[in-house]
């Protein structure tokens, strides 16, 4: 009798706390039908936290994430779902509000461009290429779509190393727009997305100077427009290239960021494949260039044949 008593105390008390928290989701504005934990999972990771799929289960990602959060918005780290947590999921915009100070807009702009969106001007101001950057990128992140700047995406931007390696609201690709319009050639809105006017220009262009027609970006076309690279390349970015060499069938050896004798080997071995200058540097349109190219190494195929899943998720 003593156990069946204590086991229905705890299963009171269990019940209490679940229905005190139904209310407070409630209290916030959150959908009746919807478990409290499955809608901090929902905001949680609309803010750029992972806090795994939003089942409801408040399991160790979802705690992880909430500590995270409540570290970074200054409140008590309990990884526990309270009034504190929600009314600052709530003002820091998880449902979507506008951001427009300027100083953040600048901030996200420069970090946009450094990862190869094209956002045009970068002077602290939402205009219309910036809603373009901002519509893709938040599409491409799993985020709500948004053509505003919300302090989701803002999280997002600032906390993950998202490069644009598509040639939608590319900066490269709005470089050559520019370029080519410049020339006389007619690229239709120069917003660094692929059109029918973008394509047909590029293949216009690539004849009329007996280059490989493809229509599409290729260090190539960047070389014979003299398109540079903007900056330099950072670790991050040698890393990078180092980790897509690898998985195109080259040997670049320890994915470390270091420009050692085997990544300029293993450059240059790639830039021979795909029929460009083997120079072995490290460069901005290389990472770009290795984000959409299907190349392998030669040696590779020779030993395994065409087929390797290297960035088809297999």
């Amino acid at each position: 009798m003593a156990k069946h008593n204590i086991w229905a105390g705890a299963g009171a008390l269990g019940l209490a706390l679940l229905l005190s928290t139904a209310s407070i989701a409630q209290d916030y504005g959150m959908p009746a039908a919807q478990s409290p934990v499955a809608t901090v999972q929902e905001m949680l990771n609309n803010l750029g936290y992972d806090s795994g799929p939003n089942d409801g289960l408040m399991g160790p990602k979802t705690r992880s994430a909430i500590r995270e959060f409540q570290t970074e918005a200054g409140l008590p780290v309990t990884g526990k779902i309270d009034d504190e947590l929600l009314g600052q999921l709530q003002s820091n915009g998880a449902q979507g509000r506008s951001v427009e100070d300027e100083a953040t807009v600048l901030r996200v702009e420069n970090k946009l461009d450094s990862l190869g969106w094209a956002v045009g001007a970068i002077d602290g101001k939402i205009d219309d290429q910036m809603r373009i950057a901002l519509t893709k990128y938040t599409r491409f992140a799993d985020l709500p779509v948004n053509e505003n700047l919300t302090m989701a995406t803002v999280v997002h931007v600032d906390r993950h190393l998202l490069r644009n390696v598509a040639e939608s609201a590319s900066k490269l690709l709005w470089h050559v727009e520019t370029e080519l319009t410049q020339r006389g050639y007619r690229t239709g809105p120069i917003d660094g997305t692929t059109d029918q006017y973008t394509f047909r220009a590029i293949l216009d262009y690539e004849e009329d100077n007996d280059l490989p027609r493809n229509g599409q970006l290729n260090p190539i076309l960047l070389d014979s427009l003299e398109i540079v690279d903007s900056r330099p390349v950072t670790d991050l970015d040698l890393r990078e290239i180092e980790s897509r060499l690898l998985r195109q069938g080259y040997s670049p050896g320890a994915v470390d960021g270091v420009l050692d004798a085997q990544t300029e080997a293993a450059i240059k071995e790639y830039q021979t494949d795909a029929g460009q200058a083997p120079t072995g540097r490290p460069t901005m349109i290389l990472l770009s260039d290795l984000g959409r190219s299907d190349t392998l190494s030669s040696g590779f195929i020779a030993q395994h044949g065409e087929f390797y899943p290297h960035d088809r998720g297999e």
